[in-house]
């Protein structure tokens, strides 16, 4: 009886390394598309680097057919080993030249949202990974061992083009069938023991693939991030990591630097921008929902549904008039209680407004990045405008509760103007302020209201979007932090 023959040419193996829950299975599904590959995960062997060396540049450089892995690859006809590492392993730097190892980097932001999902561990244990990664891929401090590094956001926003640069790099064929997705997740792996079957099984079972499960080509992840982390944890990730992340992306970073360098004005919108105005303004709207669920006896979900319901009729246009937000929250309860016959009391509506602005003001929250990135606009002699829709006094008293005032050199509001930021409100501010567009870049949350209106004004417009991936190459950036644009502004270490 004889074992597997030699092959004339051994099965070459190529690695992708990442920190757990970068994306990583996303590249395997990619490459289980290719008729040339099979891919396996964590190949390199538990052990000290001397005994993961000796082994892997037996198999990397023989190809050893009586290896399970590679015994497999062969009887499926396959040339390439795909092999899946996790960064916290990885494989010895000797090996690398052979492996052609691809560092697949992820916003540590999306990363640490996942590890916090699963409970993978903490801050301080991302970034150690990260750092490693960083200074292997960056050559800082370790020689150039063939290395390359795929920012996973950019894989999904050009796949095709990040795909064919990796081929390139592990001398694979690329073929369009690649990038769309026919073949059941798992198809194309090979495991060296049914233990390590279990393992994926279990691994899929628990839900760690259910997003790449769904996906039918690499576009498919582009937004819809749940935004688990804090401000407080998110500010941390970003000062840890943010640097070393953003330096992936060094010459559109230094495009951004560049245009942000010429302005003179840096603009914001205000709610969902600068502060957590959605989570403010529904702890205020719980608040009175308890108070007349209390009053009057009526359930809290029927309630709800009311106040929501109003809620949204009634500021689905712009604020114009000169109307306080007192008047505007007096006319919302009003409504409420009309939908339930109930006739207002001026009692109970005094009580409700006071409520309303107390719990509102108290539950305010920068976000984060906030305020060290206002402060760095202003160290470097820029000047900062807020403009927003929402009334004027209110707004006034959420720049001086947040203290953030001393850095807004103009808020501008559309009852101020009497235009919409649609219909003429980016404009009539820049001919307050006496500057022309090209002066001024604008950061805000909503493309429908701050990113398109400003940019058809001419103004160079930063989209923020948290539940989107970041998106430096584009001719108008998008950013999920502020940390991230004060990184851009000014290198911080």
């Amino acid at each position: 009886m004889t074992g597997p023959q030699q092959p004339s040419e051994p099965i070459r193996i190529r690695s992708f390394i990442a920190p757990r829950r970068s994306g990583s299975a996303l590249l395997m599904r990619i490459f289980a598309e290719s008729p040339l590959c099979s891919i396996t995960e964590n190949l390199s062997p538990p052990g000290n680097v001397t005994t993961q060396a000796a082994f892997l540049n037996r198999q990397i450089t023989v190809g050893d057919p009586h290896h399970p892995i590679i015994a497999e690859t062969l009887k499926v006809g396959k040339k390439f080993l795909i092999t899946k590492e996790d960064a916290e392993i990885g494989f010895p730097l000797s090996t690398y030249r052979h492996i052609r190892p691809i560092f697949l980097i992820r916003d540590p932001i999306r990363t640490f949202e996942s590890w916090t999902k699963f409970q993978l561990g903490s801050v301080a244990s991302l970034e150690t990974v990260y750092r490693l990664m960083y200074n292997v891929g960056t050559h800082r401090r370790a020689p150039d061992v063939g290395v390359m590094v795929v920012a996973y956001e950019r894989l999904v926003q050009e796949p095709e083009s990040e795909i064919r640069r990796i081929c390139n790099h592990w001398g694979i064929p690329f073929v369009e069938s690649m990038l769309n997705f026919k073949k059941p997740f798992g198809y194309s792996m090979v495991v060296s023991s049914q233990k390590e079957k279990q393992a994926f099984d279990e691994a899929t079972a628990q839900g760690l693939h259910n997003t790449v499960e769904t996906y039918d080509s690499p576009m498919a992840e582009a937004s819809g991030y749940p935004g688990i982390l804090s401000n407080t944890v998110k500010d941390q990730v970003e000062k840890s990591m943010g640097q070393m992340y953003l330096d992936f992306w060094k010459a559109d970073v230094e495009k951004i630097r560049t245009v942000l360098a010429e302005k003179t004005w840096i603009g914001f919108d205000l709610d969902d921008t600068l502060h957590e105005f959605s989570m403010s303004t529904g702890i205020a709207a719980t608040k009175i929902i308890a108070m007349l669920s209390g009053k009057y006896g009526l359930a809290v979900p029927v309630l709800a549904e009311a106040y929501y319901r109003i809620l949204a009729e009634k500021t689905q246009f712009p604020f114009l008039d000169d109307r306080s937000s007192t008047q505007v929250r007096k006319e919302r309860f009003t409504a409420v209680l009309t939908h339930f016959s109930i006739p207002p009391d001026e009692n109970v509506m005094q009580d409700l407004l006071e409520a309303y602005e107390a719990t509102y003001i108290t539950s305010l929250e920068l976000k984060s990045g906030a305020r060290s990135l206002l402060s760095t606009i202003k160290k470097m002699g820029k000047k900062i405008v807020i403009i927003t829709e929402g009334p004027y006094d209110v707004q006034d008293r959420v720049v001086e509760a947040l203290g953030i005032s001393r850095y807004v050199d103009f808020l501008a509001t559309a009852s101020q103007f009497g235009s919409t930021k649609y219909s003429g409100l980016y404009p009539a501010v820049l001919k307050h302020l006496s500057i022309s567009p090209t002066e001024m870049a604008y950061v805000g949350d909503k493309t429908d209201r701050d990113f398109y209106p400003a940019m058809a004004k001419g103004i160079y417009a930063i989209q923020f979007d948290e539940k989107r991936n970041v998106c430096l190459d584009a001719v108008f950036p998008r950013l999920n932090t502020l940390n991230k644009i004060e990184y851009i502004l000014v290198d911080k270490r």
